[in-house]
């Protein structure tokens, strides 16, 4: 039944493009309707299947800087602001990272800075979590001063003008995140043509940069608004009502091609309708071809809600990405991840009331502020919560819009050694799975930060978007998340 409504799903889009669009452009639609993008991406191996190896080596090689690369680094205006020249350099890298394959060179500053470059030297990304270096113990005058100054050389190194719209975020501790979206001639923001600079709050400095640098392989709106609805409406039967429909540019990652199989998101952007459909699932339909590119899914309800959602999106990988990290930090993998099934909570339960040696947990479900819940399954209150945790991630929307969740686990600002994380307000299905492909790598690889609440703001600010990873952090700041 589910493949006969994507059959008419995949018929209706036709008829529509025909009834649509000009006898020649419909001559043009006919030769071209067996050279999908799907197909396309596929048979040219773009796209890459979401599997268990979602942790995979990364290269790192120490190099010797040529004089056009030394040229390159001191003629930078942005490195320039930053008081950062190749005198201060203590390592120049030629990397090959797989959660951005975009960055080939990186350098490490001695007052703690590293900064990831392009091919062609351009700066992709800045983080300096060092907060003993010497340029945090200047004033907090200066400190804005500086800022100010360094925000505008990025704005002149990557272009950043009033065709780009600016977000003011104010995150936990006190952090500010400045976010310029590029917005198109129709007022539609390109959250993939972007630059985020985070300001930690204690120290005033810049704590992050990021620019996302992908301009849209196809702007052009063909396809209706009722079509796009149409579409998105008839692609599965257990599709109810629309909710909201809006176009965004979006990577596409065709979620809804396969049942079995997940792809990470294609290097290419196109300009889409977000329809969002019963307030939980998202389809994307290609704006220029009116066909599924892919979507996404709300990872939680609210606080008087019972859940319908199928199996959370990616959580193989995310799963993959813990118990393959968790060793690394110390602990053991054996009870770190609990799969789905109607045991669930009876398993989970006993985990966090009954194991004396239960000090890490991640899990990736539905949640609240007050609750846990699978796609069919109540799991867990935050009352049902014993013992003393050290590392918690609660990878479920809501889990820390305040300290409640937190506070279950023991895990506050009056313990040594102990870290929690939520997010502070609903998340995505997509951009969650992207922090944690960030996230739990750089737990024990330490590259780019040296705790774990450092570790959670460097990725979280790795993924494009105003507010699509809402990371919060509750209790010692300075913990590295090794088991003890």
């Amino acid at each position: 039944m589910k493949k006969a409504k994507k059959m008419i799903a995949v018929l209706l889009a036709a008829i529509i493009l025909m009834s649509s669009t000009a006898v020649s452009a419909f001559a043009e639609n006919e030769a071209n309707k067996n050279s999908s993008l799907y197909e396309e991406l596929l048979a040219s191996g773009k796209l890459e299947e979401i599997n268990k190896s979602s942790i995979k080596s990364n290269s790192i090689k120490k190099q010797t800087m040529s004089r056009e690369t030394i040229s390159k680094i001191n003629n930078n205006r942005v490195l320039k602001q930053l008081s950062l020249t190749s005198g201060n350099i203590k390592s120049f890298n030629t990397v090959c990272y797989d959660y951005n394959p975009d960055i080939k060179y990186e350098t490490e500053f001695d007052n703690g800075s590293i900064v990831s470059y392009d091919r062609n030297m351009n700066i992709i990304a800045y983080s300096n979590f060092d907060r003993n270096s010497d340029n945090h113990h200047i004033s907090t005058m200066s400190s804005y001063n500086d800022n100010d100054k360094i925000i505008e050389a990025l704005k002149q190194e990557y272009g950043i003008d009033e065709t780009y719209a600016l977000d003011i975020n104010n995150n936990d501790n006190g952090d500010i995140v400045y976010y310029w979206e590029k917005i198109d001639e129709n007022g539609c923001r390109n959250i993939y043509d972007s630059l985020s600079v985070r300001i930690d709050g204690i120290t005033n400095k810049i704590v992050t940069f990021n620019r996302f640098n992908d301009s849209p392989q196809s702007s052009k709106t063909i396809i209706s608004e009722d079509e796009a609805k149409s579409i998105a409406l008839n692609l599965k039967e257990d599709f109810n009502h629309i909710t909201s429909c809006e176009k965004k540019y979006v990577k596409p990652n065709f979620i809804w091609n396969e049942e079995e199989i997940l792809y990470e998101n294609a290097d290419i952007v196109r300009l889409a309708y977000n329809v969002c459909i019963d307030d939980i699932y998202f389809v994307h339909i290609d704006a220029e071809t009116g066909e599924v590119i892919g979507g996404d899914m709300v990872k939680a309800g609210n606080n008087a809600g019972t859940y319908v959602d199928k199996d959370m999106l990616y959580s193989n990988a995310c799963a993959d990405l813990a118990k393959t990290s968790f060793p690394k930090l110390g602990y053991s993998n054996s009870v770190t991840f609990i799969g789905s099934g109607s045991s669930m909570r009876n398993s989970l339960l006993n985990y966090v009331q009954k194991d004396s040696s239960a000090y890490g947990l991640y899990i990736r479900c539905h949640g609240t502020s007050t609750d846990l819940r699978t796609t069919t399954n109540y799991l867990l209150h935050y009352s049902e919560v014993k013992g003393n945790w050290h590392l918690v991630f609660l990878d479920s929307c809501s889990t820390a819009a305040n300290s409640t969740w937190a506070n279950a686990f023991n895990i506050n600002s009056s313990y040594s050694k102990r870290a929690f994380l939520g997010w502070s307000t609903d998340a995505n299905a997509s951009p969650t799975y992207q922090f944690c492909r960030f996230f739990w790598p750089e737990t024990s690889a330490r590259k780019h930060s040296a705790n774990i609440r450092d570790a959670a703001v460097w990725a979280a600010s790795q993924v494009p978007g105003s507010g699509t990873t809402p990371i919060r952090f509750y209790g010692d700041k300075t913990y590295n998340g090794r088991a003890y």
